[in-house]
């Protein structure tokens, strides 16, 4: 229990900035993982520090650290695990604007999602993939899948991926000067948080 408390600390830590007292906890937890052979929870512990890294915009080492997780994912079959890697190193490459090794990982995430039938995890790639369609300044490929995330994300109740896919199709309509439809899809941005908030 200690490990994933650790873990769960130092992921209280890193949210309030203390990244000295969250490297710490990981490292206990990692040692403690290593030592007792608990593969799962090293996997998570990578994945925090992943995350770690990734606050402090540092994501070279965050896609080292999700890198490391891969190997531990694939020996013991965690196919979601594997896929939030995946999805984690596309976002880490997607933020040094390293666009087609984003879509590489990203589309290894949603190929597995697909394949494990975690609709969830399809709606958090497809939105991830249109972001970086998005950031190329591919509005088509970008609109596709954002409109395949939302169906997925309504079937399923993800209302903060359909309010981020709704969002993000509103600052495209904007940029396109489509002022119609840019309102239309703002509009139900703004009831999709009024629905979140309460």
């Amino acid at each position: 229990g200690e490990i994933s408390a650790r873990r769960s600390l130092a992921g209280c830590y890193i949210l309030k900035g203390d990244y000295t007292a969250a490297k710490n906890n990981l490292k206990t937890a990692e040692d403690m993982a290593i030592s007792l052979k608990e593969m799962s929870r090293l996997l998570k512990v990578y994945n925090t520090y992943g995350m770690l890294y990734g606050m402090q915009s540092k994501y070279d080492s965050s896609i080292a650290f999700f890198q490391k997780g891969i190997p531990i994912a694939e020996q013991g079959a965690d196919k979601s695990g594997l896929e939030k890697l995946y999805m984690n190193i596309g976002t880490s490459y997607s933020m040094l604007s390293n666009h087609p090794e984003a879509l590489r990982y990203e589309q290894k995430a949603l190929r597995l999602a697909e394949t494990n039938n975690n609709y969830r995890n399809q709606a958090l790639c497809l939105v991830n993939m249109a972001n970086t369609y998005k950031a190329m300044g591919d509005d088509l490929r970008a609109e596709q899948r954002y409109t395949r995330a939302i169906k997925l994300a309504q079937q399923e109740g993800l209302k903060n991926v359909e309010l981020y896919a709704y969002s993000n199709m509103a600052t495209i309509y904007t940029s396109q000067r489509k002022s119609q439809k840019a309102y239309e899809f703002a509009s139900i941005a703004a009831q999709l948080t009024q629905k979140i908030a309460y």
